[in-house]
């Protein structure tokens, strides 16, 4: 009986904590169908990659444009980088740089956004991506 007891108790506990913590690489897939705010965007991007991730908006008039990084490792660079607008009534993807073995920023100036990597010889970041931000004004 104690034992029955014991096997209850584990499957229980391995049917609620099926997923379980997330593991080096582990990341969820990106929602094609967005979120309703950029609270639950937020919250996404920090907790559904292994090594986290942050989020922005970006200063663009007339638009709501939003960026977010997720890592897959702790220790090492890894980023996934997608840019989000708001189409109607959802924050829908716009812009998907896949996972690369490297640590980005996201810079904004009067006319560009800027994509940074972090480069370990010069210990400095360095463009690597520019977008005119009339790039976001397309679509509706």
């Amino acid at each position: 009986m104690k034992n029955l007891v014991h096997l209850a108790i584990l499957i229980s506990c391995s049917v609620c904590f099926a997923d379980g913590p997330k593991k080096v690489g582990d990341i969820d897939g990106i929602p094609e169908w967005g979120f309703g705010d950029a609270a639950a965007l937020k919250q996404w991007s920090g907790s559904s990659s292994f090594g986290g991730g942050r989020s922005g908006k970006l200063g663009i008039p007339g638009k709501e444009v939003h960026w977010t990084c997720r890592s897959v490792t702790s220790g090492r660079a890894s980023t996934e980088l997608i840019f989000w607008m708001r189409k109607t009534d959802r924050i829908l993807p716009c812009l998907i740089m896949p996972m690369r073995p490297a640590e980005y920023q996201v810079e904004q100036d009067s006319e560009d956004v800027l994509v940074k990597s972090w480069d370990q010889n010069s210990s400095s970041w360095r463009e690597v991506l520019r977008l005119k931000t009339a790039f976001f004004m397309l679509g509706s």
